[in-house]
């Protein structure tokens, strides 16, 4: 029998926002070892961990960048490959520590759009890509989640295209859908799930909602599902379903019983719970940023977050024309299942592990 490979998992034991996305997506990346012939380990020395949260929590205390962090692997250190999550933090002291030990690292390449949203200005990318090329240099293989995002750096650093790869996130959770959802056809149920909810687009969807009128929520039954902890306001013509948050198990009930997923987002590096919608066969409204158009392809609508006219007119076909409505849930879910099923991307990692062993 051909003997696995040992994939060792470079992160913290814990952090103090646990319930940061980046860390829970890593942790969950352990679970590969379940769809391929991946063993996989975590290499969290307690020194390592300490000193990562000590940077944490003096950088949010002072408002300031503080590298006290200390790279160092367990005595019992003996993997093929280490993954990295990331730019490691002290990059020269990290490439030492693993001394030649074959490496992946993640990363990414924001679209100009997302810099100018998220910093009210257009960054030199040229030097954005110089400071990745920095952290990233010694890595054997350089990961991107989108082949956007891949071809964004690339343009910069052309020299990396033989190192660089892009693969979808790894979603362990998402293993049970293998079927298309089945949706009660005598309702239009719309479900709009996230957390910061004025970052991801819920006063434009409260808004194109407040303009339809009365007799289109009367005529087709519609039933609207909020999960936001920002709690919008309607006007008399329908009510609202709203819950600040709810279980990760409550929130796949939902979307197995809408029709309509909406996340039109302002600011979004990925959008993770599209993917979730598109396993549960949800018609899908997004933005129209590349990374969305990549994730959704032909299964959604993508229009711009700032315009409520498009999304009202949108709401409005698909509230209207059930046929494209379930039909373009069918699309997603298949979608779905050729793209972003954890065995499909997890054979896709496997893959590129391998190669480097």
């Amino acid at each position: 029998m051909e003997k696995k490979i040992k994939l060792g998992i470079y992160c913290p034991s814990f952090i103090i926002g646990f319930h940061n996305t980046d860390y829970n997506m890593v942790r969950q990346f352990k679970l590969i070892e379940e769809f391929t012939e991946i063993e996989t380990v975590f290499l969290s020395h307690p020194l390592y961990t300490f000193t990562f949260n000590l940077d944490k929590l003096l950088s949010k205390l002072f408002h300031m960048k503080f590298k006290f962090l200390t790279h160092k692997l367990p005595s019992n250190f003996d993997v093929d490959v280490i993954y990295h999550y990331g730019h490691p933090i002290k990059e020269i002291d990290f490439f030492k520590t693993i001394n030649n030990t074959p490496c992946i690292i993640t990363t990414g390449f924001m679209t100009d759009k997302t810099v100018i949203a998220k910093k009210g200005y257009l960054t030199d990318r040229k030097i954005d890509a110089d400071l990745i090329e920095q952290s990233v240099n010694k890595a054997t293989l350089i990961h991107f989640h989108t082949l956007n995002g891949k071809e964004r750096f690339l343009y910069y650093k052309p020299d990396f295209d033989k190192k660089s790869i892009s693969i979808p996130f790894f979603l362990p959770s998402l293993k049970n859908y293998n079927e298309i959802t089945l949706k009660d056809g005598n309702k239009i149920s719309i479900l709009f799930v996230g957390y910061d909810g004025v970052r991801k687009g819920l006063p434009e969807l409260i808004s194109a909602l407040n303009q339809l009128d009365e007799l289109v929520f009367k005529k087709n039954n519609i039933e609207i599902n909020i999960v936001s902890k920002y709690k919008p306001k309607t006007n008399s013509n329908y009510k609202i379903n709203w819950w600040s948050k709810l279980p990760h198990y409550e929130i796949k009930n939902l979307m197995s019983k809408s029709n309509i997923f909406v996340l039109v987002p302002k600011i979004e590096s990925y959008g993770l719970v599209l993917i979730e919608a598109m396993a549960n066969s949800c018609a899908i409204i997004t933005d129209d940023d590349i990374t969305r158009k990549e994730i959704i392809g032909d299964c959604g609508i993508c229009i711009s977050p700032e315009n409520v006219n498009v999304l009202k007119e949108t709401l409005i076909n698909l509230i209207e024309d059930k046929e494209e409505t379930k039909k373009l849930g069918e699309i997603a879910y298949l979608r779905f299942k050729e793209n972003f099923t954890p065995t499909i991307v997890g054979k896709m990692y496997e893959e590129a592990i391998k190669k480097l062993v």
